[in-house]
């Protein structure tokens, strides 16, 4: 004999397609790593096709203009590696904003000759990482956290616009 509704209490078993807080730092250095080998292969391509756009006649102003047209490309090469990384990794979007932010303050300011400015660089994708996670599950924390994302981002592509076209 069997009597209907006593199955008894009903578990939900919910599966995570994001991942936590520390796995999205892991995730987002991983991104980056193969972003950083991505970047480094268009700044190859763009080197080798680099002495053609840079046609100077002083030697050391076409060195300075391939030097820069390499960074660009780096940077660039690297950006579009991370937001070609997002889906595979199961990221979002919004990680790839203060990737930008960061890697374009870094890349304005340009010390590679001091101690900071390489440990700037390593805490980047785990900053980024932090800043971009679901803090808020519900809209009114989330469209802030996306609202001061994508200012932040906006500023430093109009900084990196300034200060590019200023020097």
């Amino acid at each position: 004999m069997s009597r209907k509704g006593s199955r008894g209490p009903v578990v939900v078993i919910r599966r995570r397609e994001r991942p936590d807080v520390a796995s999205r730092i892991a995730w987002t250095y991983l991104a980056c790593l193969i972003a950083l080998v991505i970047g480094g292969i268009v700044a190859l391509v763009v080197n080798a096709v680099g002495g053609s756009v840079c046609r100077v006649d002083d030697e050391e102003a076409a060195l300075s203009c391939r030097f820069a047209l390499d960074v660009v490309a780096l940077l660039v090469g690297f950006l579009a590696g991370v937001a070609l990384m997002l889906k595979p990794l199961k990221l979002d979007l919004w990680v790839w904003l203060p990737l930008f932010a960061g890697a374009a303050g870094l890349f304005m300011l340009a010390r590679v000759d001091a101690w900071w400015w390489w440990v700037s660089l390593l805490l980047v994708p785990a900053v980024a990482a932090v800043l971009s996670a679901a803090w808020w599950p519900k809209p009114p924390g989330r469209t802030v956290q996306r609202v001061v994302l994508v200012v932040l981002a906006a500023a430093a592509l109009v900084g990196a616009v300034m200060w590019y076209a200023v020097a």
